[in-house]
């Protein structure tokens, strides 16, 4: 189930405070902010919605939902080429790493991925308009885990770093006619037979790059499921799997099907300063197709990757610790 976080009218407007005494909005600057956002935050919030928060990555919870935050006013039209300083929204990137910061999640980014940038804006571009990306809109984006080439939270990093624990979605700009669309895993598995999980934990599907990384080479074999401490974690994305043999295809397609079936598919919008954080490898998460406009007032949210883990992120630059190395 989704826990809902309700911010208070005082709450928001000690938040916009907050944001405005940040004069710069740099990854570095915000990044280096954390320790200081969190006791700031930790301040300002009741002592029931920071243990919302703070519970939330050791918690049983898997979705958890942000509602009032403050946000931008007179924000710019929907940006086509997918990129925006983050200057041009300064309380919204203030706030996406607060509320980070209360969770005691990291805010990372991938060195060949949306080009190593740790915001990512969700919006159609005429360019991908017709790719599986979240820069699309003329096709569906399946049920799908983030970055599921890297390791998952079961599998060893090595000198990679680990698929993002957390992902994190904050609204500018709905739209009525979009959704977000999200599943927990658990309620799939429920449905599935122990053969077929014991399948997906096979090493039988090779994976293509994600639309959103430099590249398009295969990574595999890998499993879709994988367990630790008796907890299931997955990597399934139908748009980039290959799976090796007729088995392996008929337990991912079964699974598949499982995600249409289950009695909480979270169908989801968020209007200017909601924000939603989902552990990644603990759902699933789509988006229909829709037509784009081009009008200047599509849809637009940000996403923000995290990790509770940073052991799991290894470091391309040190001075740039949230930027990781991928393959």
């Amino acid at each position: 189930m989704i826990e809902t976080v309700w911010i208070s009218w005082e709450e928001q407007q000690n938040l916009k405070r907050l944001a405005e005494t940040f004069s710069q909005f740099d990854d570095d600057t915000l990044f280096s902010s954390l320790p200081l956002l969190k006791q700031e935050v930790k301040n300002i919030l009741s002592p029931e919605t920071w243990s919302a928060l703070n519970g939330f990555m050791p918690g049983d919870g898997n979705i958890l939902r942000v509602n009032g935050l403050p946000f931008d006013y007179n924000i710019q039209e929907t940006p086509y080429t997918g990129y925006v300083d983050n200057a041009d929204l300064p309380i919204a990137s203030v706030m996406q790493f607060a509320v980070f910061a209360a969770c005691d999640i990291f805010p990372i980014s991938y060195l060949r991925e949306n080009k190593g940038l740790l915001f990512r804006h969700v919006v159609p571009t005429r360019k991908r308009a017709k790719r599986v990306s979240s820069h699309g809109s003329a096709l569906t984006l399946d049920m799908h885990v983030s970055n599921p080439i890297l390791p998952i939270i079961p599998e060893e990093t090595h000198n990679v770093s680990g698929s993002p624990e957390v992902l994190a979605f904050y609204g500018i700009r709905p739209d009525p006619d979009v959704f977000t669309e999200v599943v927990e895993l658990d309620e799939v598995l429920a449905q599935l037979e122990q053969h077929v999980i014991d399948e997906l934990c096979e090493k039988k599907y090779f994976f293509r790059m994600p639309s959103s990384f430099n590249g398009d080479e295969l990574k595999g074999p890998l499993a879709i499921l994988g367990i630790k401490e008796g907890m299931y974690y997955n990597r399934t994305d139908m748009d980039t799997v290959i799976p090796v043999d007729y088995p392996a295809l008929v337990s991912l397609n079964v699974f598949m099907e499982a995600t249409k079936k289950v009695k909480n598919y979270y169908r989801l919008q968020l209007p200017p300063g909601d924000m939603l954080l989902f552990k990644n490898q603990r759902t699933l998460h789509s988006r229909q197709k829709f037509v784009a406009r081009y009008n200047g007032l599509d849809r637009w949210m940000v996403r923000l990757y995290g990790s509770a883990n940073m052991a799991r992120h290894h470091a391309a630059d040190e001075s740039k610790r949230y930027l990781g190395l991928t393959y």
